[in-house]
């Protein structure tokens, strides 16, 4: 078996400098840390699921699996808020910092001001975070979303009521009807 021309090419970064560049590819903000970051992100979990268990009492293992999945997403939508508005607070720590060397007289301009738009452009550059890690955050943040309608999409179709099931058992060779009412709840 021959070994295609393109992955002979591929497989990776092969110097040690594009090695410790990919090696941070996966952890360029936090938000999709598989454990948790402090003791607040586990309190917050535990909360979060004993709210769900609450509404969605007595799951099956598969519904207690998908119940799990959907606290867990929901701490890390917080974490994903909580790292933007860290972001934007520290864009806006670094925009006052351009600023205040702008408001500073310069020795070469012998006092006269930059144009103003010039200026506008400059304040604003500086008042906005990375956009390369805000747009990450946000691809994180639908997908997140994504997840959480879908979780709880089949979490409620789980526990929707559904119609009396008639089941029959032989029961010393007579056949008996019996109505067995599947889990219902007042959940829709």
């Amino acid at each position: 078996m021959t070994i295609p021309k393109r992955s002979k090419r591929s497989g990776g970064p092969r110097t040690a400098e594009g090695k410790r560049a990919a090696a941070g590819n996966a952890v360029k903000h936090g938000a999709t840390a598989a454990l948790w970051w402090d003791p607040d992100e586990e309190a917050e979990y535990q909360a979060v699921l004993a709210a769900l268990l609450e509404e969605f009492p007595g799951p099956s293992p598969s519904a207690q699996m998908l119940i799990e999945r959907l606290a867990i997403n929901y701490v890390r939508l917080g974490r994903l808020e909580r790292i933007d508005n860290a972001q934007q607070q520290l864009a806006r720590l670094q925009a006052e910092e351009v600023n205040a060397l702008l408001e500073q007289p310069s020795a070469e301009a012998h006092g006269a001001a930059a144009p103003a738009p010039a200026m506008l452009a400059l304040r604003q550059a500086a008042a906005l975070p990375s956009p390369e890690r805000m747009n990450s955050l946000e691809r994180h943040r639908m997908n997140l979303e994504r997840q959480v309608i879908t979780l709880v999409s089949r979490i409620r179709l789980l526990y929707r009521p559904r119609s009396p099931v008639v089941a029959r058992r032989a029961a010393g060779g007579e056949a008996a009807e019996v109505a067995a009412i599947v889990y219902e709840t007042p959940h829709n």
